[in-house]
């Protein structure tokens, strides 16, 4: 099974995998910042609650849950 990578014309030729990779600290913190200030029912809300969960929640869980 391989991944496709999709390129559109918006985007630069870049895909989506390229620009999430290379975001710095601070622009995932705005983006999130942003994204949960837009209704709940956006893809932008969506991808804010989802990322927070990964990268921030997630982590967290797995050291205080044992404990």
């Amino acid at each position: 099974m391989s991944l496709e990578v999709h390129h559109d014309e918006h985007l630069g030729g870049r895909s989506l995998l390229d620009i999430f990779d290379k975001m710095s600290w601070k622009e995932w913190c705005q983006r999130v910042s942003h994204g949960l200030k837009q209704p709940r029912d956006t893809g932008e809300h969506k991808w804010a609650k989802t990322e927070l969960t990964r990268r921030v929640l997630a982590p967290l869980a797995a050291i205080l849950v044992p404990l």
